[in-house]
């Protein structure tokens, strides 16, 4: 990385290497700080279903450029009209 890690991530290259070794051994370091949770969080406790629409291109061209997520946005317009 160089002589700026320190600079840009506020460690060096020396403690790196040594989490680096630590890790590969399975040592880590510190007590865990709640709960490990794997994978996405849920959106709700209820069970989803997949829903496909199927939109003309010019309105998905649209969605995106209100938005970085389609789903997280017709979601939301969904959730607007019920």
């Amino acid at each position: 990385m160089g002589h700026d890690t320190l600079a840009r991530f506020g460690v060096t290259d020396e403690q790196l290497d040594a989490w680096e070794e630590d890790a590969s051994r399975g040592v880590f370091p510190g007590e865990p700080r709640g709960e490990i949770v794997i994978g996405r969080p849920r959106l709700t406790d209820e069970p989803l279903r997949a829903v496909t629409v199927t939109l003309p291109q010019s309105m998905v061209e649209a969605i995106d450029r209100q938005t970085k997520n389609r789903s997280d946005f017709i979601r939301k317009a969904v959730a607007a009209c019920l």
